[in-house]
């Protein structure tokens, strides 16, 4: 979605120079009219610019794949210019509005970004929306564009309530999964839990699927085999 709006310099000027062109009307000045006439041509221009601004600009960006929830981490965009003619003051819309400056025919330009990833789960980027003022600063295009970035907020540590163990078909534990247990047998993966602790989470699984998933830990119950002697049995003898 693109539209064009006033700056606030913009909303200023226009408003002095429709008062100053009624003033001109009224006395019938032509310095005054000529001068009106003249900022009225200043928003042509800075529409013309404005409007050819956009054209062959191309931009990407690169997420950090693992953030924990509720912290900062840096975003990178890339802006690259394909045309020769120049851009002029662009900001970029993300949380805040960060002006970048302009970018001159067939230049390419790095911004670092200092994100707040607030919610855990999975954060997509996938439009990133760029302001074009202009030179002048009196209008500017808001325009979205297509991006394709990805991050995994993890969560902060909450506590596990209760154990989580297996059972057989008569109810009976069979064994026991701790997930903070370090040292244990890895079992399985399944969909992460609010309060699952950070060190189960499978994190290289997780970005494969597009989703959080945690381990399974399973700890067997100790057995013992036990050997019966009967030492009154008569013996046996064998012949061969």
């Amino acid at each position: 979605m693109s539209y064009i709006n006033f700056t606030p310099l913009g909303y200023l000027l226009i408003f002095f120079d429709i008062v100053l062109y009624l003033i001109g009307l009224n006395v019938s000045s032509t310095p005054i009219l000529l001068f009106s006439t003249f900022v009225m041509g200043l928003y042509l221009i800075n529409l013309l610019e404005i409007i050819f601004q956009p054209l062959n600009l191309r931009v990407k960006v690169q997420m950090p794949l693992l953030v924990r929830e509720n912290e900062y981490d840096f975003i990178g965009i890339y802006l690259e210019n394909d045309s020769k003619i120049p851009k002029g003051q662009i900001l970029i819309n993300l949380q805040n509005k960060t002006p970048i400056g302009g970018l001159r025919g067939k230049e390419k330009k790095e911004i670092a970004l200092y994100f707040h990833f607030k919610k855990r789960g999975v954060f997509s980027l996938k439009n990133l929306n760029l302001r074009f003022t202009g030179s002048l600063g009196l209008l500017y295009l808001s325009k979205n564009y297509r991006v394709n970035g990805v991050s995994y907020v993890y969560p902060l540590f909450y506590p596990l309530p209760q154990e989580i163990y297996l059972v057989d078909g008569e109810g009976n534990k069979t064994s026991f999964s701790f997930p903070s247990v370090v040292g244990e047998e890895f079992h399985s993966l399944r969909d992460y839990q609010p309060q699952d602790p950070l060190k189960i989470v499978a994190w290289k699984a997780s970005a494969k699927k597009g989703k959080l998933l945690s381990k399974n830990f399973e700890k067997l119950k100790k057995g013992s085999l036990r050997v019966l002697i009967d030492n009154m049995v008569e013996k046996k003898r064998f012949y061969f």
